[in-house]
């Protein structure tokens, strides 16, 4: 039986060899891109660990507004000169921003939708919050 079993693995092995073998002298290979590509995906995260993007902030793990405009933090005080696309955004809960945990105080403006000029072009944004201040909890 062992023996056998020594046969059956030696066969598979040799398999596998000779099939990679013929696939690395039939294919053109291009070592150049093939090392590029490692590296690329060497510095990647994987899908799996969690990012978070510093112009945004987050709800319950999840990305619930944009980040545009100054932001001046003092002592235990953030204030966001503008928010976009907060449409899930629950103002009553506390949200994260970068490493801080910030509750709102007080709101200067809503606005539903809200046109843009800049250097890119004309723009909408949705959701707005402008002059929102926050309370840092964390």
């Amino acid at each position: 039986m062992e023996l056998a079993l020594r046969i059956l693995l030696s066969i598979v092995v040799s398999v596998i060899w000779l099939v990679s073998l013929h696939w690395i002298w039939t294919k053109q290979l291009d070592p150049r891109a093939a090392m590029s590509r490692f590296f690329e995906k060497a510095v990647e995260p994987p899908d799996w660990v969690a990012t978070r993007d510093q112009t945004k902030i987050y709800q319950n793990g999840r990305h619930i507004g944009d980040v545009t405009g100054p932001v001046d933090q003092k002592s235990n005080q953030v204030h966001f000169a503008q928010l976009i696309n907060t449409t899930g955004f629950d103002s009553s809960k506390p949200f994260e921003y970068q490493r801080l945990t910030l509750r709102v105080t007080r709101i200067g403006t809503i606005i539903g939708m809200k046109s843009e000029v800049s250097e890119k072009g004309a723009h909408v944004l949705n959701a707005v919050m402008e002059d929102v201040s926050c309370t840092i909890i964390k």
